[in-house]
């Protein structure tokens, strides 16, 4: 989980293009670099800089004050 703009995002945790680590991986504004290899996902559209073919799955986050509710994106 991330924060873009001060909202949470939340995203899957494995990179597609060679399952790295996401959760490890650098923002910077809205995009998430993976620590492997370098590669680049928009963290509002899921789109990967250097493959469009590739997306990342991201997820709806709603805080309920303690609560942090994660629920799939509708199509």
């Amino acid at each position: 989980m991330f924060l873009v703009n001060g909202s949470p995002v939340a995203t899957q945790a494995r990179c597609p293009h060679a399952q790295g680590p996401l959760h490890q991986g650098e923002v910077c504004g809205t995009v998430l670099t993976c620590p492997w290899h370098g590669w680049s996902f928009d963290l509002v559209t899921g789109e990967c800089e250097e493959d469009p073919d590739l997306l990342i799955k991201r997820y709806d986050v709603a805080v309920d004050g303690n609560d942090i509710l994660v629920s799939q994106l509708s199509a």
